[in-house]
């Protein structure tokens, strides 16, 4: 049977594994680090019956590559791997307690038996500074970010290859190049309803 992204066992598990992880506040150097790469500190995800709708409507492939920019505690990043088709997924998250806690949460789904989260590659890297060149889809918490933070975004989003659907929770001031196909109203946890934005890459 095909992965289903709101597969209640999944749900379930997510919530579970995720239910005591605290990745609201990072440490004093940590947030320093952000702040230097021009991020921000500010957290917030999807939530999970949100993020299954969004996966419902984006149905990844097995030929896709879907990037979470900014994967904090890694939920959203698992969920695509566990609960689609996609090939690959790859998390980037700069703070490295953040990082740490999406590890553990894709050790805890491998312990469990789930075997697609080894479609889930974790880097601990500068979401402005990793290469894209096999994204297919791009995914982007980015309500928080600076306006200059979101230039640059931009800018890496728009050398990735015709086709590449971009998710901002962000409305972007984007160039012809980048076109919105569609906004969905989705649960997140500073709003309810919150707009995300369905970008193309042309």
């Amino acid at each position: 049977m095909p992965p289903r992204p709101d597969d209640p066992a999944l749900l379930r598990s997510l919530r579970r594994w995720t239910r005591d992880v605290w990745a609201y506040d990072v440490r004093p150097e940590e947030a320093e680090r952000i702040r230097r790469a021009g991020s921000a500190e500010t957290y917030g995800e999807i939530q999970i019956a949100a993020a299954a709708r969004l996966l419902a409507y984006l149905r990844p492939k097995r030929r896709d590559v879907l990037y979470d920019l900014g994967s904090g505690r890694g939920r959203f990043a698992l969920h695509a791997a566990l609960g689609t088709a996609v090939g690959r997924v790859v998390g980037v998250e700069l703070a490295r307690s953040r990082h740490s806690m999406a590890v553990a949460l894709r050790e805890a789904a491998r312990t469990e038996g789930w075997r697609r989260a080894a479609r889930l590659e974790l880097r601990c890297a500068d979401l402005l500074r990793v290469g894209l060149g096999d994204a297919t889809i791009v995914y982007c918490c980015n309500t928080a970010f600076p306006d200059a933070a979101l230039e640059r975004l931009v800018r890496k989003v728009l050398r990735c290859r015709s086709g590449t659907r971009f998710v901002s929770t962000a409305v972007l001031d984007a160039p012809r190049r980048l076109v919105l196909e569609d906004v969905l109203r989705l649960d997140m946890t500073w709003r309810r309803r919150s707009k995300t934005y369905v970008y193309r890459v042309t």
